[in-house]
């Protein structure tokens, strides 16, 4: 389950001098774009805007692009709005078959996988067929964001090229787009130990740190990559082998780029990860900015307070230190004697470039599809943009519902299988659904959010009605079944609403709500 406290985020806005303040944030739940807009008194922090759609996004239909709020934080009017949708458009890499860096590497869309859980936003547990009759569980992650794209690619390219290693976890499959070939992610193992983060009672054993500092030799020495974080929640045990993995590649650099960051070494990284593992502390890390780290202060300490129990007690913390120091002094020196040559180094292709996308100026006109847009060359431009121009928009938005051909072929519902522009996402039963106006304009809270609230309490006690009905109609039936005069038996009534023959059985079902 996503955690609650990751489920907004804000990347962008358009904040007016003295107003309004117009904050553009994720629904990661939803995969979906909702723009808060407001006075700037109200609205002065994305962190506001934010706590704002939290208190009332269960009550936002599907299609509302922006909320408008007073200065008391209270909705006056939402919009559906075309123009008003800021959902970005990503331009996913094109797949090619031919190309020599994916040889060998196996394929997967993304119907042909069903989301077990969400990690964390961009991060899902997955389950797919891996041959007949074997279902397999993986960590599918992609992105939403196009300025996140670059990130992706790397890290893509980086456990495609590794070789298989005992210590990293293993990658799995290339994920493309059902409609058009293009890349939106991969896929790598899931290890079902969790990691240092998900148990910090674990005990912790010496061969850990043997193996942690030898993957990152290799890394380092040999293929040429710095990792840049090195943490426990990127540390995995593997339950059957009892060797830790490490995985998440998406800061990491090759050796003598730009990419590289001089205060994310994999040396303080390791230092800082044991530590944080035995002590859990972490406030050397994860309370100074990385520029203001100091490993030192880590390294100079007599004594680690070790909360965790460590194999072989007070003597086998005492190894792990002397361990420690040993190796990093080792690295250091190499370092000093000049710059460090992999033996083995990875390289992959540049990123393809964006498609220059028509930038929508949109003014208050009804008739939006009638605009036209100027071309820019590349950065930010938005989905409805690219579909005003003809090309398709990868979905973003989740459905768990089957599709015809699912239906017919009786197999389990899919997700990922609904176009943005086609969707229409279940809201849950139990939350309010503010209607869309049927002009698609901007609607006042008089004509949604207020009388919205009644139309949940009606619709409530016109159900109640509905039962009082039918209870009505089986007293009469009953009555009439008593003064019959006939000689001939009448059949057995059942009246146990538990039985299987209860007339419940014959409820129409409701939709069951996305879970997404």
């Amino acid at each position: 389950m996503l955690p609650p406290d990751y489920r907004f985020w804000s990347p962008s806005g358009a904040l007016f001098p003295g107003g309004p303040h117009i904050w553009h944030i994720i629904d990661f739940d939803q995969r979906k774009w909702i723009a808060v807009s407001g006075p700037e008194k109200t609205l002065p922090e994305d962190t506001d805007a934010i706590e704002i759609l939290k208190r009332n996004t269960d009550r936002l239909g599907p299609d509302v692009h922006r909320i408008t709020v007073n200065e008391k934080g209270d909705i006056i009017s939402i919009s559906t709005k075309i123009k008003h949708d800021e959902t970005e458009f990503v331009h996913y890499p094109r797949y090619d078959p031919q190309d020599m860096t994916y040889a060998g590497r196996a394929t997967l869309t993304r119907s042909q996988m069903v989301e077990v859980d969400r990690v964390v936003p961009t991060i899902d547990l997955v389950r797919y067929e891996d041959g007949p009759g074997k279902a397999k569980l993986a960590i599918f992650k992609y992105t939403v964001m196009w300025r996140r794209m670059p990130q992706m690619w790397r890290e893509l390219h980086i456990m495609m090229g590794l070789p298989r290693h005992e210590y990293i976890v293993p990658f799995s499959r290339i994920v493309l787009d059902d409609v058009d070939p293009r890349i939106l992610g991969f896929t790598i193992d899931f290890i079902p130990g969790g990691t240092f983060d998900d148990n910090k009672t674990r005990p912790f054993r010496f061969a850990w740190l043997q193996q942690l500092t030898s993957v990152v030799d290799d890394l380092n020495l040999k293929f040429g990559i710095i990792h840049q974080d090195i943490a426990g929640r990127n540390i995995a045990v593997n339950p059957v082998t009892e060797k830790i993995q490490l995985f998440d590649f998406e800061l990491s650099a090759r050796l003598g780029t730009t990419e590289v960051d001089k205060h994310r070494s994999d040396i303080d990284g390791v230092i800082f990860t044991i530590y944080e593992i035995l002590t859990l502390d972490e406030h050397f890390r994860y309370a100074v900015h990385h520029d203001d780290q100091d490993v030192k202060a880590v390294e100079n300490m007599v004594d680690w307070d070790v909360k965790v129990a460590v194999e072989g007690g007070d003597e086998g913390v005492k190894k792990i230190r002397s361990f420690l120091a040993e190796w990093a002094e080792g690295r250091r020196l190499k370092e000093r004697n000049g710059p460090i040559t992999a033996s083995s180094p990875l390289n992959w292709p540049e990123i393809p470039p964006d498609t220059p996308i028509p930038f929508m100026s949109y003014p208050d006109s009804e008739n939006e599809s009638s605009l036209k847009g100027k071309i820019y060359p590349s950065g930010y431009r938005r989905a409805n943009d690219a579909m005003h121009s003809g090309q398709h928009v990868v979905p973003e938005r989740i459905d768990k519902r089957k599709t015809k051909k699912q239906s017919a072929a009786n197999s389990k519902p899919f997700c990922y299988n609904i176009l943005i522009v086609l969707s229409s996402a279940v809201i849950p039963s139990n939350t309010q659904n503010i209607p869309a106006s049927s002009s698609n304009n901007s609607t006042s809270p008089s004509a949604s959010c207020l009388q919205n609230e009644k139309w949940g309490r009606q619709k409530k006690k016109k159900k109640k009605k509905k039962k009082k009905k039918k209870k009505k109609k089986k007293k009469k039936k009953k009555k009439k079944k008593k003064k019959h005069t006939s000689t001939i038996p009448l059949p057995a009534y059942s009246t146990n609403s538990s039985s299987p023959t209860s007339l419940s059985k014959n409820k129409p079902t409701k939709p069951k709500p996305c879970p997404l």
